[in-house]
């Protein structure tokens, strides 16, 4: 069947049914004005939320490795130790997405909340329970607009995808040998060249963007979250998108060109504090020789 990968996303015109009710005991994020909610403010309450549910907040890596890999630039997230029970913010780039800049919601620099399960949590469940009572409940998602991407292997999560309102027509099942072989996300992670050599099946979670005539951007999917499958301490790991869960909230995607201005100054400052050189992702996300 035809599926879409990790950073591919798919034009949809499909109708919105209606979801199951937003939890009533959780607050709905919004913007100070109603209309509009900002990064800082998804991750403001991200923080809250975590640390609410006992999970400790480490510091993350910087975002210039010190390694060629992905030209120097931190790719993914990732806790400094596997201990269970924290969280971290990490911001990334990808040298990858360079050939996507032209979709929207593909920026040059994002952060990923990235947190482990505790340590009394039995298996894959709790952890999805906690991803969908947050962008259910607090951020305040519609379930009949989310998605699904995964193989068979995450069969025993479709009874509490359902209890959040994902239907199993919202479903989408990969072979796993096809989700093996491309090794983006949806379904199993394991990116080329990756100097962590990760390899783990994985399910992801998108979201259906309404057409924005002001933008020009069509009804599109955006990957919010991919969350680990499986017991071992490297697989009871997951994450998801800040800016992504702010454009799911705000019904809106942003663009490349968006972003440019923060990556350039964070990049610069951050080389600076380091006392190290621009590394050459920086050069090749701007456009330069």
């Amino acid at each position: 069947m035809s599926i879409m990968t990790r950073r591919d996303f798919m034009k949809t015109t499909a109708a919105l049914g209606v979801g199951m009710a937003v939890f009533e005991s959780h607050p709905v994020l919004a913007s100070p004005t109603g209309s509009y909610t900002t990064p800082e403010a998804v991750k403001r309450q991200a923080i809250d939320y975590f640390r609410a549910h006992s999970y400790a907040r480490v510091a993350p890596v910087p975002l210039i490795s010190g390694i060629e890999y992905n030209g120097g630039l931190n790719y993914d997230d990732r806790l400094p130790d596997s201990r269970l029970g924290q969280f971290t913010l990490q911001t990334c780039s990808r040298i990858e997405d360079i050939a996507l800049s032209h979709i929207p919601s593909v920026l040059p620099i994002f952060t990923i909340l990235t947190f482990t399960s505790q340590p009394n949590d039995q298996g894959d469940t709790p952890r999805t329970q906690l991803l969908l009572d947050y962008l259910i409940g607090i951020v305040g998602l519609t379930p009949a607009r989310l998605r699904v991407t995964t193989t068979p292997l995450a069969a025993h999560l479709f009874p509490t995808f359902a209890q959040y309102g994902i239907g199993p027509s919202q479903i989408r099942i990969r072979d796993l040998a096809e989700a093996i072989k491309a090794g983006d996300g949806s379904g199993y992670f394991a990116p080329v060249g990756h100097p962590g050599h990760p390899a783990l099946p994985t399910y992801s979670v998108e979201y259906i963007l309404s057409a924005n005539h002001k933008r020009r951007t069509p009804a599109m999917e955006i990957e919010l979250a991919e969350m680990g499958l499986g017991e071992l301490p490297n697989f009871s790991a997951g994450g998801f998108g800040i800016e992504r869960v702010t454009m799911a909230k705000n019904d809106e995607a942003r663009r490349w060109k968006d972003d440019l201005p923060t990556f350039n100054r964070r990049v610069r400052s951050l080389a600076q504090r380091m006392g190290v050189h621009l590394p050459s992702g920086y050069y090749r996300i701007l456009g330069f020789p």
